[in-house]
């Protein structure tokens, strides 16, 4: 059996519904296998009243990263290893969540990585730096 680096300690992270889309929308968590899991459903009556709040303006990244920092905040201990589904621009996403985690060791630690259809990409590095190893 050969061993998949994303076996184990690996959480994904996936939306059910872009936040600009109108209707209600979901993002969820599941680490592997554990089978941990745990969600949020947002409204779109509150997503207009977020982006309205906190002046958002298109910029559904900022939203985005706000709820998956709520999501995995209390569970940084439970996984090495985070996948996140490009809903959202992961430039930008990985910026807000750096941010909202400022200063916290435990989420410093770990390996971003960013899922491109079937492709994912390891970020310890700037996205430039993914970049330049992709293209050599």
């Amino acid at each position: 059996m050969v061993k998949n680096h994303f076996d184990g300690r690996t959480m994904h992270i996936d939306v059910s519904k872009r936040f600009y889309q109108i209707g209600d929308s979901g993002i969820a968590f599941k680490i592997i296998l554990t089978n941990e899991h745990k969600g949020m459903a947002i409204s779109n009556k509150l997503k207009r009243g977020l982006r309205k709040n906190l002046h958002i303006d298109k910029d559904y990244t900022k939203l985005y990263s706000i709820c998956i920092y709520y999501l995995i905040e209390n569970n940084l201990d439970s996984f090495d290893n985070l996948v996140i589904c490009n809903d959202e621009i992961y430039k930008d996403t990985k910026k807000y969540l750096d941010l909202l985690f400022q200063g916290d060791g435990k989420y410093s630690s770990k390996f971003l990585y960013i899922k491109f259809n079937n492709f994912m990409f390891i970020s310890k590095f700037g996205l430039s730096e993914l970049i330049r190893i992709w293209m050599h």
